[in-house]
């Protein structure tokens, strides 16, 4: 039944225990497996990373051998700004003891010095060997913008939308005009889907092909003639690509030779876009999925005599135009609520860049519940949590990075990922997944710590059935939570949310109450009068569309999902949605 807790199968939890590193190959090898755990565990004297909130305890844990505890030792902290402080700490607490194979040990608790939040490096010397741990001293509270207290913003997919001469998706031109349309009546951000790559020819946005960089098929290319034929309803991505590539060839071309030195400058900003544009270009000569490729390939050794020199400049050069009309569009005051994602394509750049991060036989999704009866497979591997801290969460720190130099809001997916998430071992039902635990404090601690760099405000997607552990983590760090109004209309609506009436996996307002004007602007009232914090207004309801962009646990084969552009063009929109956005009561 569901809502029950079911005991995970014997071959489900060896195929994620061996994903996760763990040498086991039946069930009767489990006692020795978790004794080898063990053993490693106790001769672990500092874990991998080490958080250090503001309102938390000002140290560490550590695990030493008994003489040392008592009698102290030396240590070296090293901060992020390069700076090296030698440190021999007399003041610890000792916790507790435990005797094993390496003798007695003590737990201590070993105050740390005063640190600027960051990534800082301490270095333990014991018996000439070096222990190190990652210090993570993080605001208790992700950012919170001083002005945007109470506002709304304009939900639509970039990939809709269309003005009377594009070609193809709608383009970072279109989110700037869809901006204006909005802040002329007083929207205070604009909220999108995923604006990564996507695999050639696939649409949805939640598998992208890397987290790290731009769909350059939402760059905007002048057309040197105007477009004749009207517009699909719904979008060829085949085609679109196939019609795009040679205009942003011609553009690289163009620039290589007007600004090489820009090629050079973007590339000393970017280090790893030559190695992306690599990556595309092999895809073009060697096939779509990187598993398939021949042998050094497939190992990451890819160079440029690989592949053709002017497709790696032409998608090189795509992702520095994305870069350039994304600041051009925060340059006119566009506050821009992004979408991050929680997986990556199987076969994407970086599953294959980072080979090592991934769980290659598992997939993500999420156990059978009321909604979804069968359970999700979302069909993308999972990151290994041990792996991700021996390499101090540095994927998911570029991540957050890449996507906070334009996000004003960063509305993070599946936010319960970051607690746990349920693996699901290739070829097996969803009903035999099992969950798997994340390292909570570490995520939230980074994800804070980015907020306040990037001056981004923080997201989290709760919605469905999570623990109210989730959501108390969330309001202690500081993110806001989502309230649908379809989906929980009995609910009263939170201060700290970000509300709106569906969302891009729900039918719209019209394809649930009608098409009924006077319903419609009644429900907007209410979200705008609600204590809501932020309230997010989709664009299709504004003139009672009735077709939804996505229907979850559908196929392509199966119905459109993701490819269908709005119904009227940029140059109509203000027209249509205007005379309602402004009798909404604000």
């Amino acid at each position: 039944m569901l809502g029950e807790i079911v005991a995970a199968k014997p071959d489900s939890l060896i195929s994620v225990l061996r994903a996760l590193g763990v040498s086991i190959s039946s069930p009767s090898a489990a006692g020795e497996a978790l004794e080898t755990l063990r053993r490693s565990r106790s001769r672990q004297v500092a874990p991998a990373v080490s958080v250090l909130w503001d309102d938390g305890p000002d140290g560490i844990r550590l695990s030493v051998p008994a003489a040392v505890g008592e009698r102290g030792f030396g240590a070296t902290l090293t901060l992020e700004s390069g700076e090296t402080r030698e440190w021999s700490p007399s003041a610890r607490v000792i916790l507790g003891e435990r005797r094993g194979e390496a003798g007695r040990r003590v737990i201590v608790r070993l105050p740390v010095p005063s640190l600027p939040h960051g990534y800082h490096r301490l270095e333990i010397m014991l018996g000439g060997q070096a222990h190190e741990t990652l210090l993570l001293r993080a605001p208790s509270q992700a950012y919170r913008h001083p002005e945007r207290t109470r506002c709304w913003g304009l939900f639509a997919p970039l990939y809709a939308l269309h003005s009377h001469d594009s070609d193809g998706l709608g383009s970072f031109r279109e989110l700037g005009r869809l901006w204006e349309i909005g802040r002329r009546r007083g929207a205070e951000y604009l909220s999108t889907l995923p604006l990564l790559p996507a695999m050639p020819g696939e649409a949805s946005p939640y598998s992208p092909l890397s987290r790290l960089f731009w769909n350059e098929s939402y760059v905007h290319l002048p057309t040197s003639s105007p477009r004749t034929e009207r517009l699909a309803q719904l979008i060829d991505y085949a085609s679109v690509a196939d019609k795009q590539l040679p205009g942003l060839s011609r553009a690289a071309d163009q620039a290589w030779i007007e600004r090489p030195e820009a090629f050079d400058a973007f590339t000393a900003r970017f280090p790893q876009v030559a190695d992306y544009a690599r990556f595309r270009a092999a895809m073009a000569r060697y096939g779509k999925s990187w598993r398939r490729w021949p042998t050094p390939l497939r190992d990451g050794r890819l160079s440029d005599a690989s592949v053709d020199p002017t497709l790696i400049r032409t998608h090189l050069h795509a992702q520095m135009l994305a870069e350039e009309q994304l600041s051009t569009l925060g340059d006119t005051g566009a506050a821009l609520l992004m979408d991050l994602p929680i997986g990556v394509h199987r076969d994407g750049y970086d599953t294959w860049r980072h080979p090592e991060l991934f769980a290659d036989p598992i997939d993500v999704g999420a156990p059978p519940d009321t909604a979804f009866p069968s359970g999700q497979n979302w069909s993308f591997p999972p990151i290994i949590p041990s792996r991700s801290r021996q390499d101090h969460h540095g994927y998911l720190r570029a991540v957050l990075r890449h996507h906070m130099r334009h996000a004003s809001i960063l509305r993070v997916d599946h936010v319960m990922g970051l607690h746990r998430q349920f693996w699901i071992p290739q070829g097996a039902p969803v009903s035999e997944g099992v969950y798997v635990r994340y390292p909570t404090d570490e995520l939230f601690a980074i994800l804070s710590i980015e907020s306040h760099r990037a001056a981004c405000e923080l997201v989290g997607e709760n919605l469905g059935i999570v623990p109210d552990s989730v959501t108390s983590r969330m309001d202690r760090h500081g993110l806001r939570g989502i309230h649908v109004d379809q989906l929980t209309p009995e609910l009263s609506i939170r201060k700290r949310t970000v509300a709106s009436m569906n969302t891009h996996d729900t039918e719209t307002f019209a394809g649930v109450y009608g098409q009924k004007p006077a319903a419609l602007a009644a429900a907007l009232n209410r979200l705008m009068q609600s204590p809501a914090e932020l309230v997010t207004v989709n664009v299709e309801d504004l003139w009672l569309e009735t077709e939804r962009q996505n229907v979850p646990g559908t196929t392509q084969d199966e119905r459109p999902n993701w490819g269908r552009r709005l119904r009227y063009a940029m140059e109509d929109l203000e027209r249509e949605i205007g005379p309602l956005l402004d009798s909404l009561k604000r």
